[in-house]
């Protein structure tokens, strides 16, 4: 039958009604279709009316020789000669329903309308195939020749490929160079979109994809493909792993159903246990279970099949620990889709020795790392670039690139790649030298920031640390005995600042083991690392342990003649020291007058905050204020701007004492505004005192929700104020609660405690 151009008259078709053109093709009654499809008989006879209206016909029979004659179904005889009409469609039927995407499929729909060839790019098990082939079914009546879907993955050649293709097509040839020459005669004449799925093992046969689109200027192809096909007018579009909450924040229980990821295993998880109750609990498992899979549909999947098996958090405990419990798929898909090993396998197995080699090595990271850490810790030995080689595995999707908040462009894993590659590692033998490289790449870098923390550089090796934290948390909690003991020290005691500032008492489980290996250490290392661990403990609350370890350290710093490091420490017990006012004011005066000979603007800087620390504990606002404004003027030239904030925060605690309400909120939210642009992510003391300037001018309720917040913060970090802001806290806590009833202070409090960080900080900058 000869095709014709679709006349004006003929209305668009939706995908429903192509779906119940194609079973009437069949030969399907009514009653038959509304079983097959799970719709009512009448909703069945509604459809009908539509496609009959549209095609302007008033039967069966009339409808499908008009589909058939404009090639919304193919007509092919029977064996009685009498035609019979199929859609000219050859996607497979889903078996599972579709879930999220919504973006991504508008998104892909809008580029293969202007563009002729898109490539699906992405990590194995992240739903390319899936997402493809809902997007390609719902542009079955866009396409006047249909979608026609090529499956590669089972091709071992690229010689292959025109066999396959003219599989899909239904064409035939004698002969491999006629059938070339056929297929391009045969889409010449065709409006079809050609979806070409698993291309990443016949790359080298990519070129071909161009020929065919020069010769049929009507032919649009979709592919997928887990690295770009690098061809003339390719557009590729990034497939992610779904949306999943962030494993730092606190998200409302009834807000994680919103994630794609989570409704997925939910509905999967039901379809496996129906009984399945979707309570707090389990929707909390459900929300572990996801992150720790990254959102990776298949694992999704794999592990809301065990919903029958296991209780969720029960499950979400096995996963913790091993991806090993991740069972195998149904029997009916291809093997490297039935397990996430053997689908990042096939990744692996297409990979050139040279980059086998580095993707094993990189888990060695805890997390993300810059191209100067992997050249220095994975580097070495390696053939070839280590930066070609790198960027090869990025352009494969087994490793990613984002920009650092810091400036500097790091490359990291999915959980579950990592999980693989760690795997290679430790078979490798490779894995103690990698090891002992990390920890002192990670020392040197500690001397780095220690050198620089407290100068112009200061948001930037504040930023870059806090990007290296995941991997400075398993070099800290490594098994005692320990092989490189001295390197460790060098990171633990380097890094000083970076710990108060960011220090939570659930990541601080090494400090104990640190300290026994520094009992072995040369003197200067053993009092260095000793005046990190007394600082750490002032911040979580523990003043007699922090006074004991700083009180040791400035003894073995005067033992070798340090008065840098000696002042420094004095700094430090000056603020530790519990009720032992005489000995506090005489530390802090002592390492001014040494910060003041040596002209270290940081440490003068840090002597006068610990001033004004005791004189506002003392009542004396007038000397506080004096000592906060000449330690700001020192924070702002030298540029270390989280000093500046603290310095904001004080005088915002000063003005609130004075009466000054605007003032003191103005000096908060400067503050403020200084940790949200760094990045830091307890400010709970800031919080406070926004709060009490914020009652006092009339919101009591928001100072209420303030004050809840801030509690939270310092609960989820288990840490403490500090003795001047506790003063304050208290204060200020108890005037909020007079200016309200119970009730009202109660659930105002409890909101604000709910909050999450970003939203305490969102709420906090309200109307500023």
């Amino acid at each position: 039958m000869q095709s014709s151009p679709l006349p004006a008259w003929i209305g668009k078709f939706n995908r429903r009604e192509i779906e119940i053109l194609h079973l009437i093709a069949d030969g399907m009654s009514n009653r038959e279709i509304s079983q097959k499809i799970f719709l009512s008989l009448d909703t069945v006879k509604w459809y009908n009316k539509q496609l009959f209206a549209k095609l302007g016909v008033n039967n069966r029979t009339q409808a499908l020789k008009i589909a058939g004659r404009y090639r919304l179904i193919q007509s092919v005889p029977d064996a009685q000669g009498e035609e019979k009409f199929h859609l000219d469609n050859s996607l497979p039927a889903p078996l599972t329903s579709y879930v999220g995407r919504r973006r991504e499929i508008e998104e892909i729909r809008t580029l293969l309308r202007v563009n002729r060839l898109v490539v699906l790019t992405g990590a194995g098990g992240t739903g390319k195939t899936r997402l493809a082939l809902e997007t390609a079914s719902q542009l079955v009546d866009t396409f006047r020749d249909g979608v026609r879907l090529v499956d590669l993955a089972p091709l071992t050649k690229q010689e292959q490929i025109l066999e396959a293709l003219a599989r899909g097509l239904k064409v035939t040839a004698a002969g491999e160079p006629a059938l070339l020459e056929i297929i391009k005669k045969y889409l010449s004449r065709k409006h079809v979109l050609l979806l070409l799925d698993n291309f990443e093992h016949l790359l080298d046969a990519a070129p071909f994809v161009t020929e065919l689109l020069t010769s049929a200027p009507r032919l649009v192809v979709l592919a997928t493909s887990r690295e770009r096909l690098r061809v003339y007018g390719e557009v590729e579009y990034p497939v992610w792993p779904l949306s999943i909450p962030d494993p730092n924040s606190r998200e409302q229980i009834q807000k994680l159903t919103d994630y794609e990821a989570i409704n997925l295993f939910i509905q999967r998880a039901k379809a496996a246990r129906p009984e399945l109750d979707f309570d707090e609990e389990n929707i909390s498992a459900a929300a572990r279970i996801c992150q720790r899979l990254d959102g990776l549909p298949l694992a999704i999947e794999l592990a809301a099949s065990q919903a029958k098996l296991f209780p969720l958090p029960a499950l979400a405990r096995k996963l913790e620990h091993s991806m090993e419990a991740l069972p195998d798929g149904p029997r009916d898909v291809p093997a490297r889709q039935r397990t996430l090993q053997a689908t990042i396998g096939w990744s692996y197995d297409l990979l050139k020795t040279t980059e086998k080699r580095l993707f094993g090595r990189m888990a060695v990271f805890g997390g993300s790392a810059t191209l100067e850490a992997v050249e220095r810790v994975c580097g070495v030995d390696l053939t070839g670039k280590v930066s070609d080689v790198l960027f090869a595995l990025v352009n494969k999707n087994l490793i990613f690139t984002r920009e650092g908040k810091d400036g500097e462009l790091r490359f990291w894993m999915l959980e579950t790649i990592r999980d693989y590659s760690g795997r290679l590692l430790r078979t490798s033998g490779e894995y103690e030298i990698l090891r002992q490289r990390l920890i002192e790449y990670f020392a040197d870098l500690a001397e780095k920031y220690e050198k620089e923390i407290h100068g112009p550089r200061h948001v930037y090796w504040n930023a870059r640390m806090h990007a290296e934290h995941n991997n400075l948390t398993p070099i800290l909690e490594s098994e005692l005995p320990d092989p490189w003991p001295i390197a460790r020290l060098r990171v633990i005691a380097g890094l000083a600042e970076h710990w108060f500032i960011n220090a939570r008492r659930d990541n601080m489980h090494w400090l104990t083991p640190a300290l026994q290996l520094a009992m072995d250490a040369p003197v200067d290392l053993r009092a260095r690392v000793l005046q990190t661990a007394g600082e750490i403990y002032r911040y979580l609350g523990d003043q007699t342990r922090s006074e004991e370890l700083l009180r040791s350290a400035l003894a073995l710093f005067e033992q070798i003649g340090d008065k840098r490091n000696a002042a420094w420490t004095m700094a430090y017990l000056s603020a530790a020291l519990d009720n032992q006012f005489p000995d506090n004011l005489h530390f802090a005066q002592k390492s001014l007058e040494i910060f003041r000979k040596c002209e270290d603007q940081a440490g003068t800087s840090k002597s006068l905050t610990s001033l004004g620390e005791l004189a506002r504990i003392q009542g004396d606002f007038v000397t506080a204020e004096a000592c906060y404004k000449e330690s700001l003027l020192y924070s702002l030239q030298i540029g270390e701007r989280f000093r500046d904030s603290v310095q904001y925060n004080n005088l915002s605690f000063i003005s609130f004492r004075r009466g000054e309400y605007q003032k003191a909120v103005e000096y908060s939210l400067r503050g403020l505004k200084i940790l949200l642009e760094m990045g830091i992510p307890d400010v709970s003391t800031w919080l406070y005192s926004l709060a009490g300037p914020t009652a006092a001018l009339g919101n009591p309720q928001k100072a209420a929700r303030l004050l809840g917040a801030a509690q939270s913060q310092l609960d989820s970090a288990g840490v403490e104020l500090q003795t001047a802001d506790r003063q304050d806290a208290q204060l200020i806590i108890s005037a909020t609660r007079k200016a309200l009833d119970a009730d009202t202070w109660q659930q105002s409090w409890q909101a604000g405690y709910s909050m999450t960080p970003q939203q305490a900080i969102e709420f906090a900058l309200q109307g500023h």
